[in-house]
């Protein structure tokens, strides 16, 4: 297992790091903060309000990636060609590397929140 399978797995299998992860790399590019610790010293939202926040992030993105994960990648017919949730996280990561740079959160995500509603 590489390490980016090994933090998938750490983060199929704790949410609420999974999203404060993506919550804190979210706000400190949007304030254009360079130092993480900087934001992390602040109170988070709740893990409800940053849930919210990922939803309301994936509607506002929901064309773009409706693109490249249903279509370009063709997710719906290659996700049963998968063995695990990981391997399934890390090939959505590929296909959305080239546009976002916490690919690798927002796949996790994306897979947790139900990827398959995504595409249908």
């Amino acid at each position: 297992m590489n390490s980016n399978e090994a933090l998938i797995q750490e983060y199929l299998e704790d949410e609420k790091k999974l999203l404060e992860t993506w919550y804190i790399n979210r706000m400190t590019r949007k304030m254009d903060i360079s130092d993480e610790s900087e934001f992390r010293s602040n109170k988070l939202p709740s893990i409800e309000d940053i849930r919210e926040k990922f939803l309301t992030w994936v509607i506002k993105n929901k064309v773009k990636l409706r693109y490249l994960i249903c279509e370009k990648f063709d997710y719906i017919n290659k996700k049963h060609t998968f063995k695990t949730t990981v391997d399934i996280v890390s090939a959505i990561m590929e296909v959305l590397n080239t546009e976002y740079t916490n690919s690798l959160e927002i796949s996790s995500l994306l897979v947790i929140t139900g990827l398959d509603n995504l595409c249908l």
